[in-house]
Order: structure tokens, then sequence, then C-alpha cells
């Protein structure tokens, strides 16, 4: 008891007007503190994020993501028949796992995936029989969004940013997806039976 106690952090501080995500006394829209941004401008960086999309059926959900998403298979794992199967899956720098594995959520997830062309791609996924949850939208800022839904319920919301020069970066150094520089970062690792 007294270890857990010891390991429990004070998190009170970020509670404050901004709401719980905000650094007590400032909005949620004000960067964070010098001494923050000091403590982590030599820290590691990120690389990638890669969400996890629960689904029933990898294979088939798989199949979705490659013909009418146009995503490309990078691996599956495990191999084994009769284990619950986690495959990963990739169109240009994003990346999603779509897993049979129960503790790894719920079904019915959500994404966002910032696109250079939004029409475009809805006419695209349209043509190739995506499941659209919400029409091209335009809003007040010039952003543009659409919303698709998966075989399982799992929405992936599309969007064109009206700065798209402030919204891209590079994926990585190399301008390749992170996980084929980096294809055992993004596996799990499963546990000893």
């Amino acid at each position: 008891m007294r270890q857990e106690a010891a390991n429990e952090r004070d998190l009170s501080r970020f509670e404050g007007e901004g709401g719980p995500s905000a650094p007590s006394g400032l909005s949620s829209s004000q960067p964070g503190t010098a001494r923050a941004r000091d403590a982590w401008e030599n820290a590691a960086r990120l690389i990638a994020c890669v969400p996890i999309l629960r689904v029933r059926n990898a294979r088939a959900s798989t199949r979705y993501f490659l013909e009418v998403l146009g995503f490309h298979k990078d691996w599956e794992d495990p191999p084994e028949p009769g284990r619950p199967l986690l495959v990963s899956v990739t169109r240009d720098g994003v990346t999603f796992q779509l897993s049979e594995r129960p503790e790894d959520g719920p079904l019915g997830g959500r994404a966002n995936v910032h696109v250079s062309d939004a029409r475009r791609l809805y006419e695209e996924l349209e043509h190739h029989g995506a499941r659209m949850v919400a029409p091209l939208d335009v809003q007040p800022d010039g952003s543009v969004e659409f919303m698709i839904r998966d075989m399982d319920d799992n929405v992936i919301r599309f969007d064109q940013v009206a700065n798209p020069a402030a919204a891209e970066a590079p994926a990585c150094a190399t301008g390749r997806p992170p996980h084929a520089e980096f294809p055992r970062l993004f596996r799990r690792r499963r546990k000893p039976s």
C-alpha cells in the first residue's frame, strides 16, 4: 500500500481555470510555461502515433482498408491460427493497427487524419465504396472535412486544414513512414503463454 502511495503523483497542479488539462492559472489555449518549454527542449522526440482500431475480423477489415481506402498491408502478428490477429496497414505516412484483441479496446473507435486534398480523397473513397458518415463539408475557416465508417463502426475523419503549410511536417527525417524505418517498434509484444 505504501509503495502504491509513493508511486502516486500529485496532479492537482494541472487543474485550474483552463480545465483539468491546463496548468493551474493558464487557460487551455495558452502555451506551456517558459520553465516547461525549457525542460522539454532537449527531450526525446516523438516519431509517430499509430492508432489501434478494434475489429471483429482483421482479415476482412484489412481487405476493406486495402481495396476501399487505398492502404497497403505492412505485416500481421501473430501468424499462428486460432490467435487474435493484429494487422498493420499504411497509406502514405498514416498507419493503423487493426486488432481482434479485446484488450485493445472496444469496437467503434475514432481517428482523425490530416490530408492534402480532402475533395480529391472524398471522390476517390466514394468511388471505391467507402461508407460515408458525413459528406464533404467546408468549414468557415476554409478547412474541408468528411468522415467514413469502417466495417466495425470505427469512424475516421479526414480533414484538410485551411493553411496546409502549417500542418505539413515530414513523418521522419527520410520522409518515409516511421514504421518503415522502425517496424519492430510498432509491433505489440505477445505475453508469454
